[in-house]
């Protein structure tokens, strides 16, 4: 109690062993904050309050708890849902306090959605989630593979919801992709694509060890991915520990040509050190959500294949159904050498990525040397319930046309461009489940003030919404009601009338 600044903390349950310092923390951080809510903050352990505030194990209380009682009026026997409904309610209610769970499974229970501020996920929690939070198939079947086995060694070992992803995945790809290799993020799964090229180059003898990537692209964080992304503020520190890329321009609208005329002007240069070209397919997302047609994709991959170079797609993001097609690639003409999946790969709902390449990349690691190996693992590879969760997904897409939600979504979109356009936004675009546009000033600019401001509105709107700087963009799981995308919009307006 600190009666200068009137605050009281209220801890129900035990902090437990070995978190004192922890804790320690937790309650000034959170003195601060009910200074500057002028709120009661309470930190809940649930399964501590049960062990410690029953009166029938802990006599020593029951003084407490009486008063307890009497304070709230309440009658119901003192069990976790009872003291939920009868007591906290009221606390709840009042408006004076605010919570912090020792848990997330907690909150739901505890707080109830009337009391909770419901957020409508207008960005797919970073892209991730397609078939909407809390999938019930996919939930149950994490459940049921839970109850059998959590992990295993994948290497000298297999098991069955690895094979079915296998399985299913190749019904959604051209028959030349006969191989996955499996890994837990987009960014791993970018690694693996790079190794497998530049050890394709390696294994056959060829010193092919350059990589071509695309101004603005991001392809992850870890040390390949960044060093084949654009460089930025946010990989400024590590700047002499990524290796050299060579990059070609953006192919902006009216510039196509202008790209691909300066890849092949590159190939004739250097095509015998360059081993392979990674692409964004369509959209380069976290650069800017900047879009470009299919068919700059079909050159740069004729050019590719003219100079003997590997050409690898990263769909982490635009994979299952992002641009209107289960896949980007499906928009072109081309079958590319590698590609790269991981996000929406589960639903959105455990980490799980596979780089899926052709017979021939794979043959070329296949020998009875085994320096030629492809040495790459992941003490999770193919864990058995995120590839069970992939599977329960895999089956929802196979079983249901998920795209026709895209194309609806879409559909909405089409009447809100005008919209936006008149609000003064500039270059307003969409592109299957995506909607983007900037403001303030055409260009990019993700260090911009004014993305910070209009998450922030966005947020105490009920919308999550998280621009890129100045650039806003929508990008929802498919299941999105067009209530929901209504309300969406109708705060987009008004936080950019506030902002401009």
């Amino acid at each position: 109690k600190n009666h200068r600044h009137g605050t009281v903390f209220l801890v129900l349950g035990s902090p437990g062993s070995g978190k004192s310092v922890s804790m320690r923390k937790l309650c000034l951080d959170l003195l601060k904050e009910s200074k500057r809510t002028k709120k009661i903050p309470v930190y809940i352990n649930l399964k501590e309050w049960n062990e410690e505030w029953d009166p029938d194990h802990m006599p020593e209380k029951k003084d407490l708890i009486i008063f307890i009682r009497k304070t709230f009026e309440a009658k119901a026997d003192f069990s976790t849902e009872s003291f939920l409904n009868e007591y906290f309610q009221r606390m709840l209610d009042d408006g004076r306090w605010y919570f912090v769970f020792d848990s997330f499974d907690e909150m739901p229970c505890l707080m109830g959605k009337k009391n909770c501020q419901e957020l409508i996920d207008g960005i797919s929690s970073w892209w991730v989630n397609t078939l909407g939070h809390k999938n019930p198939v996919i939930t149950k079947t994490i459940q049921k593979e839970a109850e059998k086995l959590h992990q295993i060694i994948f290497a000298g070992f297999t098991h069955k919801p690895a094979l079915n992803v296998a399985e299913r995945l190749s019904k959604f790809l051209p028959e030349n992709f006969t191989h996955i290799f499996f890994s837990d993020s987009g960014s791993t799964s970018v690694e693996v694509a790079l190794k497998m090229a530049v050890g394709y180059h390696y294994n056959k003898g060829q010193k092919r060890s350059k990589i071509v990537a695309m101004e603005h692209s991001y392809h992850g964080d870890t040390f390949g991915g960044m060093a084949s992304g654009a460089r930025s503020v946010f990989n400024e520190p590590y700047t002499k520990m990524l290796f050299d890329v060579e990059r070609i321009p953006y192919p902006a609208p009216g510039k196509e040509e202008e790209t691909i005329k300066y890849y092949k002007d590159l190939l004739e240069k250097k095509g015998g050190e360059i081993g392979a070209i990674i692409l964004e397919p369509l959209v380069l997302g976290s650069g800017g959500m900047f879009f470009y047609p299919p068919y700059v994709i079909d050159e740069l991959y004729k050019l590719s294949k003219e100079y003997g170079v590997i050409f690898a797609l990263d769909e982490v993001m635009t994979g299952f159904g992002r641009t209107g097609t289960m896949f980007a690639f499906n928009q072109t003409n081309i079958m590319p050498d590698i590609i790269c999946l991981s996000k929406g790969l589960t639903g959105g709902s455990i980490p799980l990525a596979a780089t899926v390449c052709t017979k021939e990349i794979y043959n070329a690691f296949l020998s009875d040397d085994k320096a030629k190996m492809f040495f790459h693992s992941s003490s999770y590879t193919a864990n058995p319930i995120a590839c069970a969760a992939a599977c329960a997904n895999l089956e929802i897409w196979q079983n249901n046309d998920i795209l026709k939600d895209v194309k609806r979504i879409n559909d909405f979109y089409q009447t809100q461009i005008e919209r936006f356009k008149n609000l003064g936004c500039k270059n307003v675009r969409t592109l299957g489940d995506i909607f983007a546009y900037e403001v303030n000033h055409t260009g990019n600019d993700y260090v911009s003030n004014i993305g910070v401001k209009l998450y922030e509105y966005f947020r105490k709107n009920g919308v999550l919404l998280r621009p890129l700087g100045n650039t806003v963009y929508v990008m929802p799981p498919y299941c999105i009601s067009n209530e929901s995308l209504e309300k969406v919009f109708n705060i987009m307006e008004t936080g950019i009338k506030e902002a401009l």
